[in-house]
């Protein structure tokens, strides 16, 4: 019983909304630590319009640049590469989606993690702000 009450005490003392909500809600309800403590916080209107339209906004636009990314790669890788490719096997084609995809993730993660990058300094503001610093 301690374990469960040490990981709703590890899930609460974490401040961002995304961590464990579903499974910290259900334990805080059959084993509460404060029976007072309400489910829903005072902002709770606040976080269903995030919850709703977030990840409406965020998948539009990786939809739109998606779209775009594929008409640009469209028009810029030859035809006679397009069909060299196409005509591969499904499972060579998973492999190499999967390694460029790696690349391209790798790649990112050190551009993020470089200190002279702007998407640095932009997250630590945007940290700054939402936990009040």
């Amino acid at each position: 019983m301690g374990n469960v009450w040490q990981y709703c005490e590890y899930i609460r003392s974490q401040r961002h909304p995304a961590h464990g909500n579903n499974l910290r809600t259900a334990l805080e309800r059959l084993l509460p630590i404060h029976i007072e403590q309400k489910v829903f916080r005072r902002a709770w209107k606040n976080d269903l319009i995030y919850l709703l339209f977030n990840g409406l906004w965020i998948k539009s636009g990786l939809g739109i640049f998606s779209a775009g990314i594929i008409v640009l790669a469209r028009a810029l890788i030859p035809r006679s590469f397009q069909t060299a490719v196409a005509t591969q096997p499904l499972l060579v084609q998973i492999i190499e989606v999967i390694f460029l995809a790696d690349l391209g993730f790798y790649a990112a993660h050190r551009l993020v993690k470089s200190a002279d990058c702007w998407i640095n300094a932009i997250g630590a503001r945007c940290l700054a702000v939402y936990y009040g610093r």
